[in-house]
């Protein structure tokens, strides 16, 4: 406001665009004016504008030039900020994903390893008591259990791998009707097989 008084502005604009359009349209109404535009790195960011009461002296126009200089400075560093900003953003998605990702993988391991875990133990436990069927079942579950295991790891590997190219996106849904019946498939099995003993 300081400014303005002692160099004589009777109307100050300041534009934070690349785009100097307005300006034309400024000089296009008859309007006397007096343009600044603000440069970093070689980049028009915007431009300040100004109508003066008066002429400008060189000591104003250097004024001018130099109050220029500074909001260009400060466009560029809130240009960056909100640059930097946005990285933090989307560094922090990728963390809430990351966790999201580890802690379901944990639990298909856990559920996995505890399910192989059961079925051997059920197996070895009982194999006296238990006829060739039944045996042949527990060992397609410690099997089938295996393979989900091992996909388990393999998928973990695999976003592991895609997190060091790129940004990973959320993980895709799972069906929780298949997952539930599959549970549900496992538990009722398991039901019989411990009604039997």
């Amino acid at each position: 406001q300081a400014c303005r008084e002692a160099i004589g502005i009777g109307h100050l604009e300041l534009r934070a665009d690349g785009s100097l359009d307005w300006l034309a349209r400024r000089h296009a109404q008859g309007w006397r004016s007096h343009y600044e535009r603000l440069q970093r790195g070689g980049r028009v960011t915007g431009a300040l504008w100004l109508r003066p009461r008066r002429a400008l002296d060189r000591s104003a126009v250097r004024s001018l030039h130099a109050a220029a200089d500074l909001m260009a400075a400060a466009l560029a560093n809130a240009d960056a900020f909100d640059q930097e900003r946005e990285s933090v953003r989307r560094l922090e998605d990728l963390d809430r994903i990351k966790n999201r990702s580890i802690g379901t993988v944990s639990h298909e391991m856990r559920t996995s390893a505890s399910a192989i875990s059961g079925f051997a133990n059920l197996l070895s436990s009982r194999w006296d008591r238990l006829d060739d069927e039944e045996r042949r079942d527990l060992v397609t579950r410690i099997d089938r259990n295996g393979h989900s295991l091992v996909s388990v790891v393999e998928d973990f590997l695999d976003f592991s791998r895609l997190e060091r190219r790129s940004p990973a996106s959320d993980p895709p849904p799972a069906s929780l009707s298949d997952l539930v019946a599959t549970a549900v498939d496992e538990g009722r099995d398991l039901s019989a097989l411990a009604k039997r003993w």
